[in-house]
């Protein structure tokens, strides 16, 4: 019928951080809940407008939210998983 982020995280396949790709979505499922899609990576020096993912205390704050190392996930099973 629809799709939330309440869904939505439950269908999707957990995903390690170190294995954290483009196409990948850090989701909090609720009402109201909260999704990012991982659109791009880089590895560069260089922020705006791009900013540092480090899972060194578990958090990964965006510029609206901050999801935790665990609420990384992925569409499909990949082989790195």
């Amino acid at each position: 019928m629809y799709c939330g982020t309440r869904s939505l995280e439950r269908q999707l396949l957990s995903r390690p951080f170190t294995a954290m790709s483009s196409g990948d979505v850090l989701i909090k499922g609720g009402s109201p809940g909260h999704a990012r899609l991982l659109v791009n990576m880089a590895e560069d020096g260089a922020l705006s407008p791009w900013y540092r993912l480090s899972a060194g205390d578990g958090m990964i704050p965006t510029p609206k939210w901050t999801f935790t190392i665990n609420q990384l996930r992925t569409w499909t099973r990949n082989p790195e998983n």
